[in-house]
């Protein structure tokens, strides 16, 4: 995984967006992965998401990781979990 935040990392900075919000949203993205991981969040929520969801229609990534982001910061239910 770190290899993939390596790499997304490098092209964000190539399509120069701003390291300190490419900072931040690697951050962001590595804390959920945590919360996944000790069971903070349901199991696979965000991997799962990536995987099935956004990955293969990129355009509703930014739409969902904002709504994961905000129902983690003020509680509440997505992805039917």
């Amino acid at each position: 995984m770190a290899e993939h935040l390596a790499e997304l990392a490098r092209q964000l900075e190539a399509d120069k967006h701003d390291q300190v919000l490419i900072a931040t949203f690697l951050m962001r993205c590595i804390f959920t992965m945590f919360a996944e991981d000790v069971g903070l969040l349901p199991a696979g929520i965000f991997t799962k998401a990536l995987k099935d969801q956004w990955v293969p229609n990129p355009s509703a990534f930014p739409a969902g990781i904002e709504q994961l982001w905000q129902t983690m910061n003020h509680g509440g239910h997505m992805f039917g979990w």
